[in-house]
């Protein structure tokens, strides 16, 4: 849960485990299965002239990972349910990094099948993905 740029863990009766400031406020998160890792997607805020669109990785104790500064607004996450895979969409790129932050792959959006990821799917081990466009559906795998 997000609020005024902090993120919240809440435990399975509703105990709260950490909070986290982060200096951009969340509109999405994804979790991996078995729950060590939380991808945020920052929220576009178009009145602020120095917003940055940053990506965190964060593991279940509140420990940030990594974060990837975007350039441009980032239109979908995706974190593999093995916790192994990072997707991040930001126009027409859609990235994959591997837990540590590496980037192994990406795929430029050619105009003939949409100008915006709008959608995002895997399989648990991210062996397939769906990924919805302004125009298309395509899948990966």
């Amino acid at each position: 849960m997000t609020e005024n740029d902090k993120l919240y863990s809440f435990g399975r009766y509703g105990n709260k485990n950490w909070e986290k400031t982060l200096d951009v406020n969340t509109v999405e998160i994804d979790i991996s299965q078995d729950g060590k890792y939380i991808l945020t997607k920052p929220m576009k805020e178009d009145l602020m002239s120095s917003f940055k669109y940053k990506v965190y990785l964060i593991d279940d104790t509140g420990y940030i990972k990594w974060m990837k500064q975007m350039t441009h607004e980032v239109s979908v996450i995706g974190l593999s349910k093995d916790g192994k895979y990072v997707f991040i969409g930001e126009e027409r790129n859609l990235r994959m990094y591997n837990i540590a932050g590496d980037e192994l792959s990406s795929y430029y959006l050619d105009g003939q099948f949409g100008t915006k990821f709008i959608s995002f799917d895997m399989t648990s081990d991210a062996s397939k993905l769906a990924v919805g466009t302004t125009n298309s559906l395509l899948v990966f795998g």
